[in-house]
């Protein structure tokens, strides 16, 4: 009796993922989903505020350091030297002492000078304010400057003069113009000007500057 052969099918091949498709396959957790989401906002959040925090350190140091100001000048004192006087004129040494304050952050380079002596509005005495003097941010140099009062005929050109030479009491004026250069990061150079203006009188039996008011 022949043997019957029965063929038995083969089962189909099994087809297994690949890893990286089985990761895609496979649902990403929502707790790792929402560690990322916290991740990526607290990036944003640093960089967002290193960007304010530069532009305000950027904005102070415009407005404070590159903020150039004219220096501020003070008359402290004013001392009589050899003093000659007459109806009709005025003869003595003025022997000033000021102060003179930088208030920027770069140096300030003073340039020359000079100061003017007024009597009413006849000029009377002159002096130079030697420059080249370097004043280092946010400090006060203290300075002395000589003014020659010589003025004759001061009679003859106003009429008050006589009355207050009798009377001992001398009303007088004072200008003076201060130019410097100021230098930041020694680059930056800006050009900046003081003014000082300036009455007092003088007391002719004492020899003493009374009653120095400044602009």
């Amino acid at each position: 009796m022949a043997e019957d052969h029965h063929t038995i099918p083969l089962a189909p091949p099994r087809i297994y993922p690949r890893s990286d498709e089985e990761s895609s396959a496979m649902p990403i957790p929502k707790h790792i989903n929402s560690r990322r989401r916290q991740k990526s906002s607290k990036c944003f959040v640093f960089i967002l505020s290193l960007i304010v925090s530069l532009s305000i350190a950027l904005l102070v140091f415009s407005l404070v350091v590159l903020r150039f100001n004219s220096p501020r000048v003070k008359l402290e004192s004013v001392e009589i030297k050899n003093l000659d006087y007459t109806s009709d004129s005025l003869n003595m040494s003025m022997v000033a002492e000021l102060t003179i304050k930088n208030k920027n952050f770069g140096r300030l380079k003073l340039q020359n000078s000079s100061a003017i002596v007024f009597y009413g509005n006849s000029t009377i005495g002159s002096g130079t304010i030697n420059g080249g003097n370097v004043i280092k941010g946010r400090e006060t140099q203290r300075m002395n400057f000589t003014i020659q009062v010589k003025a004759n005929g001061l009679g003859r050109e106003n009429s008050n003069f006589s009355s207050e030479i009798s009377s001992g009491l001398l009303k007088l004026s004072s200008y003076a113009k201060f130019r410097g250069e100021i230098r930041v990061l020694k680059k930056i150079i800006r050009r900046r000007t003081a003014i000082l203006n300036c009455t007092m009188n003088l007391k002719l039996s004492s020899q003493e500057i009374q009653d120095l008011r400044c602009l």
